[in-house]
């Protein structure tokens, strides 16, 4: 993967995007993507590479990264090897809301805010700062775009299909952390 570097807007120092993650290969949750991909609108995409992010976006300088990298590795490495708790299916925004849902995911019960603490002074004291804020933990499927892009609304007929293919289904339980990543992008 080529990392994104440039030239902060407030200095000539050069940044790099960077973001940290526990990968899921768990073959229960494959089946279940397949199971439930027909009623999943032809314009959404399945989350290939299925994740929990701790840091889901953050900047440091380019000249600490490895040093970065290095550090955040160590606070991560724990977790390979965890099993985590599904506790049931999310919709991003919910099915029933006004607003577009976009996002289908699983929740998981993993208590991820002192990683995020400890990695959020790493980034601090090595000059970084974070693009987004962490999100609940949350293993995505399906999404349409992410969250600055525009979504289209789903038919009632395309809430009601999901709706019921998320109530037949059976979420895995539990999921295992298979590997730990820092990672640029």
């Amino acid at each position: 993967m080529v990392a994104n570097t440039y030239s902060d807007d407030d200095s000539s120092e050069l940044m790099t995007d960077m973001w940290t993650s526990l990968k899921v290969s768990d073959p229960a949750v494959t089946n279940l993507k397949n199971t439930i991909r027909a009623t999943i609108p032809d314009d959404w995409e399945g989350e290939p590479d299925t994740h929990i992010s701790v840091m889901p976006g953050f900047e440091v300088p380019t000249a600490n990264v490895d040093e970065v990298t290095e550090e955040l590795e160590e606070t991560i490495e724990a977790w390979k090897g965890e099993k985590i708790t599904v506790t049931g299916f999310d919709c991003f925004h919910a099915l029933n809301d006004d607003e577009p849902t976009f996002v289908i995911s699983l929740d998981v019960d993993v208590e991820l805010g002192d990683l995020r603490e400890h990695q959020q002074e790493i980034i601090e004291d090595a000059g970084g700062e974070l693009h987004f804020d962490p999100v609940n933990p949350h293993i995505t499927l399906f999404k349409q775009g992410d969250g600055g892009d525009e979504h289209r609304p789903l038919t009632e007929d395309e809430r009601e299909d999901i709706r019921a293919a998320l109530d037949e289904a059976t979420t895995p339980n539990p999921v295992l952390i298979t590997d730990v990543r820092v990672e640029t992008y």
